[in-house]
C-alpha cells in the first residue's frame, strides 16, 4: 500500500476532529514499542484541539476516504510564550545551546500514522509537507528514548540529538532532536 495523498489543512481540507486524532493516536501509538493507552491519546488529541486553531500552526493530513490515516503538525516555538510546567522542564534539562536552537524553530508536536501504513513513507511525506510549509530553517521535536522505528526514522531524515527534555509518556526524559534545513538525510 501506497502513500495516500498528503494535503494542507486550511488549503484543502479541513482541520480532522479531536476525536479523529484521538483515534489515530490510539491506533499509532498502542502497540510495540511505544505502549501508550487511552490517557496518552487524550493528551495528545487534547494539545492538538489547543494548537490548531493558533496561529502559524501547519497541518498536514493524509485520509483513505473518511478516515485520517496520517498527520503531522507544529508551529513555532518562542520561549517568551512558554510558560507552563512541560515547557520549563524542557528548559531546565537541556544544555544552553540546545534552549536557544528551540527558540523561533518550528516545534513539531505530533507526527502520527497509522500502522498498516507505517514504513510506506506517508510519514515521510507528512513531515516534509509541514517543514516546507513551515519556511523555518530549523526545527525539533521530541520523542521517547525507546529504540523505534520513530527514532530510526528522524536520524536517517537528519534529526540530531539536541538533549533529554521533559519526561515522555513512558516516564523517562524524552529525546529532543533537531533539525536544520539542508540536512534531510537520505
Amino acid at each position: 500500500m501506497g502513500p495516500a495523498p498528503v494535503n494542507v489543512v486550511g488549503k484543502h481540507e479541513p482541520a480532522p476532529s479531536r476525536a479523529e486524532v484521538r483515534d489515530l493516536y490510539s491506533r499509532a501509538f498502542s502497540g510495540p514499542p511505544a505502549k501508550e493507552g487511552a490517557a496518552e491519546a487524550d493528551l495528545f488529541s487534547g494539545l492538538y484541539e489547543r494548537t490548531v486553531e493558533q496561529p502559524e500552526t501547519i497541518v498536514a493530513i493524509s485520509r483513505d476516504g473518511d478516515r485520517l490515516v496520517g498527520i503531522c503538525y507544529g508551529r513555532p516555538w518562542h520561549w517568551n510564550e512558554q510558560t507552563d510546567g512541560w515547557a520549563e522542564e524542557v528548559r531546565k534539562r537541556l544544555p544552553a545551546e540546545s534552549v536557544a536552537f528551540l527558540d523561533h524553530a518550528f516545534a513539531i508536536y505530533l507526527l502520527a500514522v497509522e500502522p498498516d501504513r507505517q514504513r510506506a513513507g506517508l510519514g515521510a511525506a507528512l513531515q516534509t509537507t509541514v517543514l516546507s510549509e513551515s519556511r523555518c530553517d530549523r526545527a525539533w521535536l521530541m520523542t521517547t528514548v525507546v529504540e523505534s522505528p520513530a527514532v530510526s526514522f528522524y536520524r536517517d531524515r537528519g534529526w540530531r540529538l539536541l538533549g533529554h527534555g521533559a519526561d515522555a509518556p513512558d516516564g523517562r526524559p524524552g529525546l529532543v532532536l533537531g533539525w536544520r534545513r539542508g540536512t534531510s538525510g537520505r
